[in-house]
């Protein structure tokens, strides 16, 4: 009699572990993204801050670059304005500057998108790339 109320118990406790109770409140849902040739971005910004010979600084490039998305995203039929993140003053890459840029640049992307405007990523990644050098 003993040997049934104990795997009973044993079972019980089992599923238990093994539920879920739905849903965690800290699941947040995934922000949304447009393509932006983020890794030819990266790319291009790690190579010019550490290979050009003029030693310009992280936050020129990113400065430059993200004004030619701007321009771009225009006119590819966007109104869609950012702010410039503050970025660091640095002769070297930040990675934490590379990515308020980025999603920077993401959102002038998804104002051409909201906009219906004839959205190139190419386009946008080229103008990008021609921004910084």
């Amino acid at each position: 009699m003993r040997r049934p109320l104990l795997l009973f118990v044993m079972a019980t406790l089992v599923l238990g572990a093994c539920s879920t109770n739905g849903p965690s409140s800290a699941t947040q849902t995934p922000a949304k993204t447009a393509d932006i040739r983020r890794s030819t971005l990266d790319i291009a910004y790690s190579a010019f801050v550490d290979q050009d010979i003029h030693h310009i600084t992280s936050k020129k490039a990113l400065e430059a670059a993200l004004e030619a998305a701007r321009v771009e995203a225009r006119a590819q039929g966007s109104n869609a304005e950012v702010k410039t993140p503050s970025f660091q003053d640095s002769d070297e890459t930040q990675l934490n500057d590379f990515k308020a840029f980025a999603d920077a640049v993401n959102q002038l992307a998804l104002g051409v998108q909201a906009a219906g405007g004839q959205y190139s990523a190419e386009r946008l990644a080229d103008a990008t790339v021609g921004g910084m050098i």
